[in-house]
């Protein structure tokens, strides 16, 4: 489910209910994308504590690890600002909801 749920805020989901309906519709389609065989989706509340029960230093460092053999980008003159939708979506967390305010 954790695999799952990342996978749908990738693909935008902002929220429990988001998470929830993105696994419950395309779980076949990510079973057959990681080779798992989860027959249903946990119910939304069931979502919610798989969720709140991760460590989050724990998963930060399953990120980092492989992340820390990648080879640093090269250095460039050039700097660039995003901008648009993937912004403020980026600034959008649904469950702290001050994350994304500027100061």
């Amino acid at each position: 489910m954790l695999l799952y749920s990342i996978v749908a805020m990738w693909r935008w989901a902002n929220s429990y209910r988001q998470m929830h309906e993105f696994i419950r519709i395309h779980r076949q389609s990510l079973n057959a994308a990681f080779g798992l065989r989860i027959a249903l989706c946990a119910v939304l509340h069931g979502l919610r504590l798989i969720l709140h029960g991760v460590d989050p230093g724990a998963l930060e460092s399953a990120f980092r690890r492989p992340a820390s053999t990648l080879a640093e980008p090269p250095a460039t003159k050039a700097s660039a600002i995003a901008g648009g939708r993937q912004t403020c979506a980026a600034c959008f967390d649904a469950f702290r909801p001050q994350a994304g305010a500027y100061e």
